[in-house]
This record gives structure tokens, sequence and C-alpha cells, in this order.
């Protein structure tokens, strides 16, 4: 049995077709075929049962997978054991990370950590906190920074979960809104207003749903992306609901156009944390990379009276 079957193996199972495994392998189907072939030989077994749609793994195929992937991920940490005493000179970092992590974070601890690993290269996927969660329990990004609620716990099941920054929930109103003059803002106060939604696949339309549960809302704009939601409340499209650390330096608050109203509810805390998967080896880079995002946070505490946001570091 040879490391380069059982990559074939794996490769295969994920992907559920011999032709796209081939294709991302780049070896022919017949020699990827016959590798296969050669290992359930050797096993006496039957791993993947073949069809015109594709390959599933059998029964014993889910117990080899498993273990398979365990004996790659074994092989992988000893390969980074050794590149550490290289002093970190190449490798990748896969990062998912929500806009309040890029906003807070994320820019001060990449740069530093590109000036001192230059040759490290980080991939940032922005998106949603639930397609965040998802792709590293997948064990495709290394890390994640996401929102999270104590109301809504479920997606982060199976994950390690540490808290760096906890911060209340606000409505972004346009300045000239009838809202705009209040202090705080209930549920109640805004039910009848149009909303602009995160689509699904963010915390935040989980949590503006569940508020909303029961009472008729009217979405007028989905998106995925805060800054023109941001720019539609500014013209009078609809309010949003946002963690309050996503208003660090915003423009559009320092020119007046918009408004923060911190929300009156017992679902108005929110947490920045890091997720990781307890599966997955954690590369040495992956583990200083992380280091740096706590000491930001830890420092964050201090500067966070310069966007006048309810902000707490959590030790």
């Amino acid at each position: 049995m040879r490391t380069e079957q059982l990559k074939y193996f794996i490769t295969i199972a994920e992907l559920g077709s011999f032709s796209k495994a081939a294709d991302v392998l780049n070896i022919s189907q017949p020699s990827l075929s016959l590798a296969i072939h050669h290992l359930e030989q050797e096993l006496n077994c039957v791993l993947l049962q073949r069809s015109h749609g594709g390959a599933t793994l059998t029964d014993i195929g889910k117990h080899v997978y498993k273990h398979a992937k365990n004996i790659l991920n074994s092989l992988e940490a000893i390969k980074d054991e050794v590149d550490n005493y290289t002093s970190l000179r190449k490798g990748n970092i896969y990062l998912g990370s929500v806009n309040a992590g890029s906003n807070t974070l994320l820019p001060n601890v990449l740069s530093t950590f590109n000036k001192i690993y230059p040759n490290i290269q980080i991939r940032v996927r922005e998106t949603g906190s639930l397609d965040i969660a998802t792709a590293v329990r997948n064990g495709e990004l290394h890390l994640g920074l996401v929102v999270r609620s104590p109301e809504q716990p479920q997606f982060l099941e199976g994950l390690v979960v540490e808290d760096l920054i906890s911060s209340s929930l606000v409505v972004c109103v346009p300045s000239k809104h009838k809202l705009s003059k209040k202090s705080v803002i209930r549920i109640e106060d805004i039910v009848s207003e149009p909303f602009i939604f995160f689509r699904k696949g963010y915390l935040m339309h989980e949590i503006l749903t569940s508020l909303m549960a029961g009472r008729n809302t009217k979405a007028v704009y989905y998106t995925d992306n805060t800054e023109s939601a941001k720019r539609m409340v500014a013209s009078g499209v609809g309010l949003m609901l946002l963690p309050e650390m996503s208003i660090v330096e915003d423009a559009l608050l320092a020119s007046g156009l918009i408004v923060y109203i911190p929300l009156s509810s017992s679902a108005s805390k929110i947490f920045l944390s890091i997720v990781r998967s307890p599966d997955q080896y954690m590369p040495v880079a992956v583990k200083v990379f992380a280091d740096m995002l706590r000491k930001e946070a830890n420092g964050y505490k201090a500067h966070s009276h310069l966007y006048k946001a309810d902000v707490q570091v959590l030790t």
C-alpha cells in the first residue's frame, strides 16, 4: 500500500467521480482505476461503488476513508514539523473571515505576518460565518474568524471555538430617518421597516430572521457585502443589523450619512471568534498566525474608544 494510492482513493471519494479525480490529480483515468483496483485487491474488499453517475463509498470504504485521512494528516504533520526547522520559509495558510474580522484584527496581523514571513502565502476567503464553519469542518480552511451568538450555537457544533472580542448588535439607520434620534431601538420599533438582509450563510441573516420570527418582515435587498449594504442604507433603501465591531473607521458614519443605534434585545451580544477543526492538523505557521490574532485582540480594546464602540476583549 502506497500513500499515493490513499491520496487517489481519498480524492475520488471526495469528488464522487473517477474522471474528476483524474483531472485534479493530473493522471489518466485508466491509471487511476488501476491504482484503486490494486488497492482493493491488497485490502481484499471493494472500497468504491462504481456507476454511470460516479463513485460512492461502500460501507467498508467509509471506514477506510477515515483511516486514510488520518494517515495522510499524520504524514503532513511530519513534513510540517521538519519545515519548522527551516524557520517557516514556505507554506500556505487558508483562512476564512467575516467582515467584522477583516475590519478589526486582520489588517495589522496580515501586515505584520507578511513582513516576518514573506514566503508564507495567506489565502483569505471573506464570506459568512455559516459558510466559514462548514469550510473549516470540511478541511478547506485551517482557521475561521466568525461572529457567533449564544442564541445560535448550532452551526459551530464539532468545532473548537475561541472567543476574542465581544460586541453589541446595532441597527444601521439613515441619518434623516425618524428613528435616527433614538438612543436605543427595540424590535417593536423596526418590525414595519424595510430591511436589508445578509444572504443565507451569514449569521446576521439567522439572527435577524430569529428576532423577526412571527412578524411580517419587509426584506428589500439581500447581500453578502457589508459596505454596499451600508450605502443602500445611506440611500434610504432600508435598515440593517450589524455587530458594532463592523463600524470601525466607517466613512459613511463619519460623513453623517448613517447612524448606528444599539438594539435592545436579549440577543444583542455577539462575539468575534476563532474556529478550527479538532481533527485537522495545524501547521506551525497557522499556530503562529493564530497567536498574532490573539495578541491583536488583546490590544484592540485599547483602541476601541476611537470608534465609540461597545467592544470588550475576552480573556
